[in-house]
């Protein structure tokens, strides 16, 4: 997006549309660019709107082709839902980019008034922002809607990965004042923002790495024990929840080459995941047991 954009600022308009063509081919989102191409021609170079609409034709082309062959489904959190729940998912995005969520989801024991006068804080910040340095703020604010406009539709599938996009256009919000003549409120916006940001950043990547650990030593163990008795199916029993999550979910023992290890029967019970996968790895008892009996197989508890 960001190298697309650039060379067609710099008026290298076939390099531009070669590097959207690759940009579909890595990521769906990209079908908003001309969008943004659009955008920028009408805040900054209007005589050169109409070299942005041949790229039209090609989102409205990938989009057709990735429906055809890969129709969206009708149920689960990739189902597309257009209606009243837009502007809830809208909000819920906002709230976790412009910072003051993340942190409060960390500091659960903070007083419950923090995370919506923060958000509302930093929205006037943003939205000062916006005024201060017109154009780039309107651009940027273009690039946060349009690049947010294919998930809003998935209420079912609020993630924060998928601010990774959006954030940019968050960026250029926050970046314009600082080139404009009232630097004092792109200062101040930035300065609040990376108070709240930095903080939450390192609590979120703390957690990340004490889930590591937990998959690392859950997966490992099954590895090793797998090692030393070959030929066995393994049948895990006393997972929690963070287990499942950390790494058993994203099948990490098919990269071991192991595609032996199962849940026993009623393990299921003690993990909560909200897409209710556990229930997939589930070995029956009317298979199990045979193996049990005939000892090829053993049972694993993994509590802890």
């Amino acid at each position: 997006l960001l190298l697309a954009l650039y060379l067609f600022v710099t008026g290298s308009y076939r390099a531009q549309f070669f590097a959207f063509l690759l940009g579909l081919g890595s990521l769906e989102l990209m079908v908003v660019y001309p969008a943004l191409a659009s955008l920028y021609t009408l805040l900054w170079d209007r005589p050169n709107f109409r070299r942005t609409l041949p790229l039209y034709a090609v989102s409205l082309a990938f989009i057709f082709l990735h429906f055809t062959i890969a129709p969206a489904p009708k149920t689960g959190p990739y189902a597309i839902q257009v209606d009243a729940r837009i502007a809830k998912t809208l909000a819920s995005y906002t709230e976790m980019a412009v910072g003051p969520e993340r942190l409060a989801h960390f500091q659960w024991d903070w007083p419950k008034w923090f995370q919506p006068a923060g958000t509302a804080a930093m929205a006037v910040l943003i939205l000062l922002c916006i005024a201060t340095s017109w154009r780039t703020g309107l651009f940027g604010l273009g690039w946060y809607l349009a690049l947010l406009a294919p998930v809003i539709v998935l209420p079912d599938h609020i993630m924060d990965y998928l601010l990774v996009g959006p954030a940019v256009g968050m960026a250029f919000i926050l970046a314009g004042p600082l080139s404009a003549r009232r630097r004092w409120a792109g200062a101040l916006a930035v300065a609040c923002y990376l108070a709240v940001c930095l903080p939450a950043s390192w609590k979120v990547m703390t957690w990340n790495l004490e889930r590591s650990h937990i998959s690392r030593d859950l997966v490992l163990g099954v590895v090793n024990y797998n090692r030393q008795h070959p030929g066995k199916t393994l049948l895990l029993t006393g997972m929690d929840t963070d287990q499942f999550l950390a790494g058993f979910a994203d099948l990490p023992f098919e990269v071991h080459g192991m595609f032996n290890v199962f849940l026993l029967q009623g393990a299921e019970k003690n993990i909560h995941d909200g897409g209710n996968l556990a229930p997939l790895f589930v070995m029956p008892d009317s298979k199990a047991r045979p193996l049990l009996s005939q000892g090829r197989a053993v049972v694993l508890d993994v509590t802890g």
